[in-house]
């Protein structure tokens, strides 16, 4: 009994010990993924919080890490020195027996989705697997594996300081055998590649086969393509800038031009723009020098089918696509215009700055800050003057300080009136100062307008309004005096007869009496005529031809004639000498 109680603590003590010498350490990653190691003497194994074993003790991990970004996987090391690669639930991807690195590549592509790659080494030399961990390439023939830099992607392979190149399923296109260098250029969906070797440069296809045998003219070559054109640049030392078209033949001989770049129309390349310094020319596709660079600016015209370049006294000349003199374009001092061939203006417009957009084959203009575009024939697109009096002519009248500053610039940017606008700015100037009050200052802006549009109806009924409530004041004015005088008459018992000077007044601004009738029927007759103008005027069929203001004036004047109308017909009445009455004496007026 007592043997085996001592059996049953020393077991337990064995257990205890086993039990405390397993470490277990969580881990968390910032993808919030938790996972646990255990480690026993020299391995490690992984568990999930529940002591789910993830990857087993038996691997021998010497090590285990979880990549959170971007593959989201384990990555092992044995105590062999072997690497493995796991999933996050245990799942084997790579078995930590085969290569002795592992490293995660990824190729991220939004048009044909992400593409996962392992790229493996096992004693210095290079292998791939895909992302289900199958081997692409094996890790025997080469000794480095890189991606290109580009699409479409390759693998750029090297084996005693030779570079080849595969393709993405481990198909050699180029061996590495022969060049010392290569380098992929992505010509849209195509790839060519630029090799060297012994000194001598070459071009090959996507296929690897050689479309510019290697030599030793050039220090550099490689491909370029506009559209449909491809063409090689070439280059002797640090003299850049040649060209070879797609058989191999110099075009353009390196160092001739510090630039040359192909330019195409239709998806075909048809010349080359040169410069040489700071000044540009043109050749042709077949290398020829067809303008000379000595010009400060040229561009192609696709709308006239014509160059068009800035000599260095200021002029835009053009000349026609086969290099045949043609027509001039537009000419530069402190502002820019459009001309024609012969130097003549194609608009009257000058412009602050005159940008050609050849791949809209039209301008870009702007002028007092603001922006159009202008036909090659002159015309403006949106006009200038249209947007100025238009963003004046919305505007509210609690900002005629704005209104007044904007139609003041149509006046400067367009003296001669080109867009159209002038008559229409000085009559909306005069209805600003009419608004002001200042009458004399509206007028002369209403006849400014006349000036440019003698038959502007607008501006003629401005006019009209102001003349007719000049008038109506006046009348106003005499009525009120005569009004004061027969009340003075009146107060005084001086009787019913205006004296000579005021009869005279009364038949020139009345209707005629030659019977010489009574004062009391003139002084009513020359309100009742003020009535009947006022009502006429504020009932026109065509609407009422002043403002809100004058209107007020009017129907207070028109109200002032019905009272004096009354107050007369009154007085005669009391007299014994009643008057003929007015129809206007009883109208309406609101």
């Amino acid at each position: 009994m007592k043997k085996s109680l001592y059996l049953f603590i020393a077991i337990m003590s064995l257990s205890v010990t086993v039990a405390y010498g397993q470490k277990r350490e969580k881990h968390k990653s910032y993808d919030k993924f938790v996972w646990y190691s255990v480690r026993n003497g020299d391995c490690i194994e992984a568990q999930t919080k529940q002591k789910e074993v993830i990857i087993p003790m038996s691997v021998g991990c010497k090590s285990i890490e979880y990549d959170a970004y971007p593959s989201k996987k384990f990555f092992v090391k044995t105590t062999d020195g072997y690497m493995g690669v796991y999933e996050k639930d245990g799942t084997c991807v790579i078995s930590p027996t085969k290569y002795k690195e592992v490293e995660y590549k990824r190729i991220w592509d939004v048009e044909t989705g992400d593409m996962e790659f392992y790229f493996v080494m096992n004693n210095g030399a290079a292998g791939v697997c895909d992302s289900k961990g199958n081997e692409i390439i094996s890790p025997e023939k080469y000794t480095s594996i890189q991606f290109t830099a580009s699409k479409p992607y390759y693998f750029e392979v090297e084996c005693s300081g030779k570079e080849g190149i595969c393709d993405l399923s481990g198909k050699e296109i180029i061996a590495p055998d022969k060049y010392e260098s290569i380098v992929t250029h992505s010509l849209d969906k195509d790839v060519y590649f630029s090799v060297k070797a012994n000194g001598r440069v070459g071009i090959c296809d996507k296929e690897g086969r050689e479309i510019l045998g290697l030599t030793d003219r050039y220090s550099d070559a490689y491909m370029s393509k506009t559209k449909e054109t491809v063409y090689f640049r070439v280059k002797i030392g640090d003299k850049d800038n040649g060209v070879c078209d797609i058989n191999g033949n110099e075009i353009i001989a390196p160092g001739k031009y510090d630039q040359a770049y192909l330019s195409y129309s239709d998806g075909v390349g048809f010349y080359y723009s040169i410069k040489k310094g700071e000044y540009y020319g043109i050749c042709s596709v077949a290398g020829v020098e067809t303008i000379p660079p000595v010009y400060n600016s040229i561009i192609y015209s696709s709308y006239d089918n014509c160059f068009q370049y800035k000599s260095t006294t200021g002029k835009w000349v053009s000349i026609s696509s086969d290099f045949s003199l043609e027509d001039a374009i537009a000419e530069v001092g402190d502002k820019y215009r459009l001309v024609d061939a012969s130097g003549n203006p194609l608009n009257k417009h000058l412009y602050d700055l005159l940008t050609y957009l050849p791949e809209q084959s039209i301008y870009s203009a702007v002028l007092a800050g603001y922006t159009t575009l202008v036909r090659p024939d002159g015309t403006e697109h949106t006009p200038i003057g249209k947007q100025i009096f238009e963003e004046a002519y919305n505007l509210p009248d609690t900002e005629n300080p704005k209104k007044y500053e904007l139609y003041n610039l149509l006046l400067q940017v367009d003296p001669d009136n080109t867009y159209g606008y002038n008559a229409s700015a000085y009559n909306n100037l005069g209805v600003i100062f009419r608004n002001q009050g200042n009458d004399d200052m509206a007028l002369a802006y209403y006849n400014k307008c006349l000036a440019i549009s003698p038959d502007d109806q607008t501006a003629k009924s401005n006019i009209k309004a102001i003349k007719s409530e000049r008038r109506a004041a006046r009348w106003n004015a005499v009525g009120e005096a005569l009004g004061n005088l027969s009340q003075a008459l009146d107060n005084a018992g001086a009787g019913s007869y205006y004296n000579q000077g005021n009869a005279n007044y009364n038949v020139q601004n009345s209707p005629s009496d030659n019977n010489n009738t009574r004062n009391y029927q003139a002084s009513y007759d020359i309100w009742a005529k003020q009535a009947e103008r006022l009502y006429n005027k504020l009932t026109d069929k065509n609407g009422y031809t002043g403002s809100s203001k004058t209107r007020t004036v009017d129907v207070n004047a028109f109200h002032k004639a019905q009272r004096e109308m009354r107050n007369i017909s009154m007085k005669a009445a009391n007299a014994g000498k009643p008057v003929q009455k007015s129809v206007y004496q009883s109208k309406v007026i609101h």
